[in-house]
């Protein structure tokens, strides 16, 4: 990728943002079709921005730490190979605001799939200007995937790309990629999923966010193509994942097809060499052709699976 030639993983943007801002759209200029896009495509955890309003907040440990680094520009990739007229990112730092969790202040000590969107070490201490602006930052996400999902064919598959660190918490190795379908209030045999607003909405109906069989050809063609993948491990979707928030708004409105919806994960260091530091993965250097091998399998699998 000729834009990451320069790429210092671990230097944020201090350039400003507005809220109306922290979502950018995307276009591939050389994206030339006649129907609509089957597949809609963002990216929420890669952000590097620091707005002058938040910037007091900054913490250069848990910048490393949270952000996906790399899923933006695999989105990219998997937006051209798909020939994708747009795609979203979330341009505002995670160590700031978690674009893929409910919106809230966050609990110390919560379980990774159990956050909200504010990290504790911030919430206590914001102002209610600092307050309103994180408020609307985050309505931003919603607002844009319906937006995609409006321009895009009934019925179109909404993946967000991610990357997840080589080793988890306990030093476990982690798989080279997985896909992420299975809602953690669903696992545990919960009969609604919690911090919805219709506490009528059954689990059942979320056994998966996409269809299985498709989910389970997915992950064969990636495996066949030399990953090594799982599905809902090491983790599983959070419950206030834009994935299921996908489904619970659809639901509201009354959408007449079932949207389909997953999380792709990818090994930081299938893309850049570095190390683990500070409980999280430091990215060194960009592996040359890496990120455009693995983004052209996942969209020529995509497209085997979801494209007709």
């Amino acid at each position: 990728m000729t834009g990451l030639r320069g790429f210092d993983a671990l230097e944020p943007s201090f350039a400003d943002l507005d809220t109306d801002e922290v979502c950018e759209f995307v276009a591939d200029q050389g994206a030339a079709k006649t129907g609509k896009d089957r597949f809609v495509l963002y990216s929420v955890h890669d952000g590097d921005r620091i707005p002058a309003l938040l910037r007091r907040h900054f913490d250069p440990i848990e910048f490393v730490r949270e952000r996906d680094f790399g899923a933006d520009a695999l989105a990219a990739v998997i937006q051209a190979v798909l020939s994708l007229r747009n795609r979203m990112r979330f341009r505002l730092a995670r160590c700031l605001l978690d674009g893929g969790r409910f919106h809230g202040l966050d609990t110390p000590g919560a379980a990774h799939t159990s956050r909200a969107s504010i990290p504790a070490r911030i919430g206590s201490t914001l102002t209610p200007v600092e307050r309103l602006w994180l408020d609307r930052a985050h309505a931003g996400v919603d607002t844009a995937i319906d937006r995609l999902r409006s321009e895009a064919a009934p019925g179109a598959l909404s993946i967000g790309v991610h990357t997840f660190d080589p080793l988890g918490a306990d030093g476990t190795p982690r798989p080279e990629l997985s896909l992420l379908d299975l809602p953690e209030s669903v696992a545990r045999g919960r009969e609604a999923i919690r911090g919805y607003s219709n506490p009528e909405l059954r689990c059942e109906r979320f056994a998966s966010t996409a269809d299985p069989m498709r989910m389970d050809r997915l992950r064969d063609l990636l495996e066949t193509a030399g990953f090594q993948v799982t599905r809902n491990d090491p983790y599983r979707l959070p419950d206030g994942a834009v994935e299921l928030r996908t489904h619970h708004r659809a639901e509201r409105s009354g959408e007449p097809i079932r949207p389909s919806a997953f999380v792709l994960e990818v090994r930081k260091d299938l893309l850049f060499t570095g190390e683990m530091r500070h409980a999280g993965f430091a990215p060194c250097e960009v592996i040359a052709g890496a990120i455009e091998r693995i983004g052209s399998a996942v969209a020529g699998s995509l497209n085997a699976v979801w494209g007709q």
